[in-house]
Formats: structure tokens, sequence, C-alpha cells
């Protein structure tokens, strides 16, 4: 975990220099494109030592479950965790929280207000005598360490990680998620993340408890159709929430009038 964080911080900086001149469309552009080209990379032939190639990585994660402090299962009602699962969530809500917090706090720091400015104004902030590059590239280094850990986490839960995991459309899931729980917010990214997996979850049982118990007919709805009807229902429900609270569940309105360009 350590080592992928490690080496967020130095691919934010390599891909930071030449892309954080650009700005809007052109940037996301650029930082999707050095993803794929990544993606590729890891999995191809000669990087298949480190990587595993197209196959990717199993049964890594011995070492973190042999610290595992639980030794037994819990019951919460009708939940059930076992000790495997305790111990991962234990983890990575712990690194959620934590996460949260340094966020806050630099948030509410002399380094978050110049970097609102920025976001808001570059020219305006640059006249003031700050260094706008330098504020983001920090910001670059400071979301790719976070990411990295938040992979690593993903990575121990599955046991199992190929290049292929991480295709395009994770970027926009991840997007769906913050508008969903709304930006300028801390807590927002874990509320939308939190919502945009009990909505997946949620109607994929539903639709297939429908169709078992006879209330969908076989010939509007079959199996193979379930997980395409249930992110057009989360997409019309982001369309929906766009309409009504495009703030997010949890946005500020006023940060949507900031723009001051």
């Amino acid at each position: 975990m350590l080592v992928g964080m490690a080496c967020a911080v130095v691919l934010a900086l390599i891909l930071g220099v030449p892309t954080l001149r650009l700005r809007g469309d052109y940037l996301a552009i650029a930082t999707i494109a050095a993803a794929e080209v990544l993606r590729y990379l890891y999995r191809s032939s000669f990087a298949e030592p480190v990587t595993g190639g197209v196959f990717g990585l199993v049964q890594f994660a011995g070492g973190f479950y042999e610290l595992n402090p639980f030794s037994g299962p819990l019951e919460l009602g009708p939940l059930r965790f076992g000790e495997r699962a305790l111990w991962l969530m234990t983890v990575a809500w712990g690194a959620t929280f934590l996460a949260a917090g340094l966020v806050w706090l630099l948030v509410h720091s002399p380094w978050g207000r110049v970097l609102r400015a920025v976001r808001e104004d570059e020219e305006a902030a640059r006249s003031l005598g700050k260094n706008v590059f330098a504020y983001k590239m920090q910001a670059l280094v400071l979301g790719g360490v976070l990411g990295a850990l938040a992979g690593a986490l993903l990575a121990i839960n599955s046991q199992a990680i190929t290049p292929d995991a991480f295709i395009p459309i994770i970027t926009f899931y991840l997007w769906t998620i913050m508008i969903l729980g709304g930006a300028s917010r801390v807590l927002g990214p874990i509320i939308g993340s939190v919502v945009f997996w009990f909505l997946l979850t949620f109607l994929d049982a539903f639709l297939r408890s429908a169709m078992s118990a006879g209330w969908i007919p076989g010939g509007l709805l079959v199996p193979s159709d379930i997980g395409a009807v249930r992110f057009a229902a989360v997409g019309l429900g982001l369309m929906l929430l766009m309409m009504f609270r495009p703030a997010g569940l949890i946005g500020n309105r006023k940060e949507l009038r900031l723009d001051v360009r």
C-alpha cells in the first residue's frame, strides 16, 4: 500500500508538469488518455512479471488478513459479517474517516482557501502572488495518494486485480458518485458512493426477486438485461437529481454560483 501511494506521487508529478497548464475539458481528456496508456502498458507482455499482464494478480493479501484481530463473525439482526469482512471494513472505514478528516482540515486551512480561489479565478490568485501551478500540483498529488489508497483497499477486498479492471467507465462512475453526493462537501463523495452502491445492489436484487416471483413477465425482461436496466435506472435518477437538486444530496447550492468568470 505504501509503495502504491509512493508510485501515485511520482505519477502525479510526472503527469502534472505537462497537463496542469491545461484547463477544463482538455485537462480531463489528457488525464483519461494517460490512464488508458498506462492500462495498456500494464497489460503488455513485458510487464507481466510485475503486473501479471492480462491475467493480473491474485491471492496476494494473505499478510493483511493474518493481522486480523477478529476471531469470529458478527451478527446485527439480519446482517452477518465474517471476520475477514469485519477486518477489511474496519481498515477501510477507518482510512475513509481519516482521509475525510485530513481533507476537512485542509479545506478550512489557508491552503484550502487559496486552492478555492485558484479554482474560481486563477488570474486573480496569481495577481495576489500565489503560485497557482504549485497549488494545483499539490492538490493533484494529494488526490493521487488518496486514490492509490482506495485502489489498494479495493484490490485487497477482491484479492484479484487486473489492468482491465480500471477501464474509462470507472472514471465516470466516480464522477457520478461525486455529483450524487454533492460537490464542495467533504462527506459528499462518501455519501454518494454509499448511495450509488446501494442503488445498484438493491435494484439488482429487487429485479431478480421480481422475476422469480413472476411480477415481471419473462418476455419483458431477461436476467442478462438486469445489469443494463439498473444502470439506466441510476442514470434516470441522476437526471432527476440534476433537475431538482443540482448541488447533489448534501451539496452547497452557493458553490454553484461562485464561478466569477
